[in-house]
């Protein structure tokens, strides 16, 4: 009981570390792909910035998610 209750109080800093993880592992991975293709300058441009503002929200919210983790312990 005393292990789920910890579980249910850390569930949204693991999910939001998680998210952020995969977004940031997805992104070179998704540079890599657009510079080996052909695409135009513009694509890659708009694509890059996408990518940096959802990462960075999402570092962004797995942050404030652990501040509220250890506001709880």
């Amino acid at each position: 009981m005393l292990l789920t209750s910890k579980l249910k109080k850390a569930l949204p800093l693991i999910t939001a570390i998680a998210v952020s993880l995969a977004v940031w592992t997805l992104f070179p991975m998704g540079m890599v792909i657009a510079y080996k293709e052909k695409h135009d300058l513009l694509t890659i441009i708009i694509g890059t910035l996408l990518c940096l503002v959802f990462g960075g929200s999402t570092t962004w919210d797995s942050i404030r998610a652990y501040q509220k983790w250890r506001m709880r312990k």
